[in-house]
């Protein structure tokens, strides 16, 4: 361990970047992002919270 001091640290760095919580995303942006319409007129688009912003 002595020949490669600074290993740990690369090592500790790397997994700290793997454990790190996402971001905070607002529920809104989250939705937006992630939901599918199944059914109606918008069905397979994108939920858009301009239709319906009582949802969220």
């Amino acid at each position: 361990m002595s020949r490669h001091p600074r290993a740990l640290g690369l090592i500790a760095a790397v997994l700290a970047g793997i454990v790190a919580p996402p971001e905070s995303i607002l529920p809104s942006a989250w939705a937006a992002k992630n939901l599918v319409v199944p059914d109606g007129p918008k069905a397979g688009e994108k939920w858009s919270p301009a239709l319906t912003p009582y949802i969220v």
